[in-house]
């Protein structure tokens, strides 16, 4: 009797192994089966931005236009929109600023200076300003945004922020704020964004063909010579766009990156 009891029990430990090592195999399977799909490898956060820029000598002149800012992980691209381009993945260097937010740097390209296309970039440090949160919140298209401030390469710049949207971005070089920026504008209104959507596709792209043309001091030694001859070509034209004849001689290239 006890002999078969000994070997009753054996049976009994054999198969509760069993059942251990089968449970185990179940939990793998399941977990790669059933596993929720991962924000970086399966989508990106497609941030749509308003933009009017005005003159300071012209107030009532006003440019618009629509921008795209992408986020991958982290990496974001931001760029123009165009409604012919349907896929990112065809236009996605056309992107005008690439901001690497692990290494603390982005490029940044200048595609209507000479001898520089829109492949090729300049790399500059990533939110290298200071900045004040000053507590004052407002409504902005339903969203409650809190107040920022920030001097940046001569001018004084206000963004406001959404902390619930937990992306350290915004337009151009700024981010940084403890939420996604859904207001932004510089004293003078030369510059001035508000977001106007924001959607989740799923989008995975590469970087290639970049061609770097050097840090931000190589590009202050370019810059002041291409303005000067887009200056003067503008004061001969007499007009950098028809439908401001009143802007004359007065045109100037404004330019974020200079004061």
């Amino acid at each position: 009797m006890r002999g078969v009891y000994c070997a009753h029990c054996k049976i009994l430990i054999l198969m509760k192994w069993i059942h251990l090592i089968y449970s185990i195999i179940i939990l793998f399977m399941s977990s790669d089966t059933f596993a929720q799909p991962k924000f970086v490898k399966d989508s990106v956060l497609v941030i749509m931005y308003n933009e009017k820029n005005s003159l300071p000598h012209n107030p009532g002149y006003h440019i618009t236009n629509q921008r795209k800012l992408i986020i991958d992980g982290n990496t974001s691209y931001y760029f123009i929109s165009n409604p012919q381009f349907q896929n990112v993945d065809s236009f996605k260097m056309r992107a005008s600023i690439i901001k690497y937010i692990d290494s603390n740097y982005i490029l940044f390209n200048q595609p209507m200076m000479p001898k520089y296309d829109r492949y090729t970039y300049f790399s500059d440090s990533l939110h290298n300003m200071k900045k004040q949160l000053t507590g004052r919140k407002e409504l902005i298209n339903g969203r409650f945004g809190y107040e920022a401030k920030t001097f940046f390469r001569g001018r004084n710049f206000t963004a406001w922020y959404d902390p619930t949207i937990p992306f350290q971005n915004g337009p151009l070089k700024f981010g940084g704020l403890p939420g996604l920026i859904i207001k932004f504008y510089d004293k003078e209104h030369i510059w001035f964004f508000e977001l106007a959507s924001i959607m989740k596709e799923k989008r995975q792209f590469n970087i290639d063909n970049i061609h770097y043309a050097g840090d931000y001091q190589t590009y202050l030694t370019i810059f002041p010579e291409w303005d000067r001859k887009t200056r003067e070509r503008d004061n001969a034209n007499q007009s950098i766009d028809p439908n401001c004849p009143t802007c004359g001689s007065k045109n100037k290239h404004y330019s974020i990156e200079m004061n």
